[in-house]
């Protein structure tokens, strides 16, 4: 029914529908109707109208529609036909109730994003060369076979001793990430962030727990599997806003591990 496998808030969905029929007697129009959920807002049902006659296979394309980030259920299709001279039409409700499951906005180049957004990104460097694949680890003297662009040349001219920057690669570390899911206006946007990120380390192999906060929020221990990815994509999906008084003591008893922790959070802290 669905031409992709994944859809991210925003996309425009093609429903194409098959039909396939044993008789040999000709029909004279076919009427199909799928209605669309209320899940996704305003949207006019579908209809589309074909002469098949003899035809025993036949595709039907709808029009496209957008979507937006949750979970949607379509009901069954309404077919209508009729005999060739348009004397008996019938009406039957085909197939059975379909899922779609609508993932958020998704940014690939997040790391370079926040790291421009953030007002100390100088002060915290080691988080945003992730997109590298190595986090700043430390300032030490220059060796022979260090690389020539290893250089800090700021702590070289401050200590008068050639000093080199040491990395650490960041797929070895384990961060931790946690979505504040508080109802805000900036909900969604605090959200397509956090999913984001999320993936973006997970397909990057960092090996990284994630807690989303919020209505039928859940908790990801520490992994480097991608398979995650879909699971995280699920939760952040059908994630709902809630009071933030109802995630305040939530969000303390998950903040007893601080170590190399995100936090997205909506609102004033």
């Amino acid at each position: 029914m669905f031409s992709k496998k994944e859809y991210f808030d925003g996309d425009f969905v093609q429903m194409e529908l098959q039909f396939k029929r044993k008789s040999f007697y000709p029909v004279g129009y076919l009427l199909v109707e799928q209605r669309i959920p209320l899940s996704l807002g305003s949207h006019y049902a579908r209809q589309q109208t074909l002469y098949p006659f003899f035809k025993k296979e036949i595709t039907v394309a709808l029009k496209p529609f957008q979507v937006k980030r949750g979970k949607h259920t379509f009901s069954k299709i309404t077919a209508e036909t009729s005999d060739a001279f348009g004397l008996i039409e019938r009406s039957r409700r085909l197939g059975e109730p379909e899922q779609l499951i609508v993932y958020p906005s998704y940014f690939p180049d997040i790391l370079l994003r926040l790291g421009e957004a953030n007002p100390d990104r100088d002060a915290s460097a080691n988080h945003w060369t992730l997109h590298k694949n190595d986090a700043l680890h430390s300032l030490r003297e220059f060796m022979p076979g260090d690389r020539m662009t290893w250089i800090d040349w700021k702590s070289t001219a401050k200590t008068n001793t050639m000093m080199t920057r040491e990395f650490e690669n960041s797929s070895a570390r384990k961060m931790q990430l946690i979505f504040f899911g508080v109802t805000h206006d900036y909900f969604e946007l605090a959200l397509r962030a956090a999913y984001s990120l999320s993936r973006k380390l997970l397909e990057d192999h960092a090996e990284v727990k994630i807690t989303i906060l919020g209505e039928n929020g859940q908790t990801f221990d520490f992994s480097r599997d991608k398979k995650r990815i879909t699971e995280i994509s699920h939760a952040f999906a059908e994630l709902k806003s809630c009071d933030e008084a109802v995630l305040m003591q939530e969000l303390q008893s998950v903040l007893k591990w601080q170590k190399d922790t995100f936090y997205f959070y909506a609102g004033h802290f």
